[in-house]
């Protein structure tokens, strides 16, 4: 972030990559795209280049699909972290055990 300048293109593959949750997304978008003057691609959503369409219509267009894509993005994870305590649980209740396995301590 403090080495981008204006002007500047930063390139992501997605959205979820540029912040963690739904809430981040509009206010860092912001912060970059209109204080800093920054161009953002995010790669797998052609819509959202900030290089061209800087009309009214296109910034509502990439708006809107900013909103909807970062709020999938956060609700997909809720969902991974979710499963990934069923299977911990599940797993626990088989009886595996996690971490390192224990090392015998040696007397002398």
């Amino acid at each position: 972030m403090k080495k981008l300048r204006k002007g500047d293109v930063l390139y992501i593959l997605s959205v979820d990559r540029l912040v963690r949750n739904y809430r981040e997304i509009l206010p860092q978008w912001y912060l970059l795209t209109k204080k800093k003057e920054v161009y953002i691609v995010v790669l797998d959503m052609p819509l959202l280049d900030t290089r061209r369409g800087g009309d009214l219509m296109g910034t509502f267009i990439a708006d809107i699909v900013l909103q909807i894509l970062s709020f999938v993005a956060q609700n997909e994870r809720e969902n991974i972290r979710c499963r990934q305590a069923q299977g911990i649980a599940a797993a626990k209740a088989r009886g595996v055990r996690f971490g390192r396995p224990e090392k015998p301590v040696l007397t002398y």
